[in-house]
């Protein structure tokens, strides 16, 4: 249940950025929830670096 909020607020905040990741991922053979996950993780990343 929260990996789907967080996959809806991420979607809605950085749409083509965000989808692109899980595109990718998925081409690479990582299902949806990895996929999501890793999309997810590289928002984090990126934002924190923004913060420095």
């Amino acid at each position: 249940m929260m990996v789907e909020i967080i996959d809806l607020e991420a979607r809605k905040a950085y749409g083509t950025i965000y989808e692109a990741i899980i595109e990718a991922s998925k081409e690479l053979g990582i299902d949806e929830p990895g996929a999501i996950t890793i999309a997810v993780r590289t928002l984090e990343i990126l934002q924190a670096r923004g913060r420095r």
